[in-house]
């Protein structure tokens, strides 16, 4: 099954970014929350929105699997969601700082959730297309 390849990776990206938390909190001296600590919040959302993101592109990525999508499809969409989610991360956590009152560097982010929303949409979009063609 394909979608076990990119929940995996997905799940060593989730350690990777867990463990950037933690750096963080050890290097700020943050216990718990962010404590006002503007790289520390960015450790924190680059990790939430991951969480938050992939279980239901995985799930999404399991259903086209299942109902019979080409395996070269379900790579491509795993690709291209893998590819936002890694410049997400890179963008929000690494490259992106606030200079003067005003964010720096952001197109990695916007780059990353452009590949994210494109790939929940397709995906779902195919998932409906399988319904209508092998439903009625």
């Amino acid at each position: 099954m394909i979608t076990s390849l990119y929940a995996s990776l997905f799940a060593f990206m989730f350690v990777g970014l867990s463990i950037y938390v933690i750096k963080g909190r050890r290097r700020y001296k943050i216990p718990l929350g962010d404590a006002g600590e503007y790289a520390m919040r960015q450790r924190m959302r680059a990790h939430g929105n991951f969480a938050e993101y992939t279980p239901f592109f995985v799930v999404l990525l399991a259903l086209v699997e299942y109902q019979g999508l080409p395996f070269y499809a379900v790579h491509a969409l795993g690709l291209l969601f893998l590819f936002g989610r890694i410049n997400h991360a890179y963008g929000l956590g690494y490259a992106e700082r606030l200079e003067g009152g005003k964010l720096q560097n952001v197109k990695y982010r916007i780059r990353g959730m452009v590949c994210t929303f494109i790939a929940l949409l397709m995906t779902a979009s195919i998932l409906i297309i399988q319904l209508l063609f092998y439903t009625f």
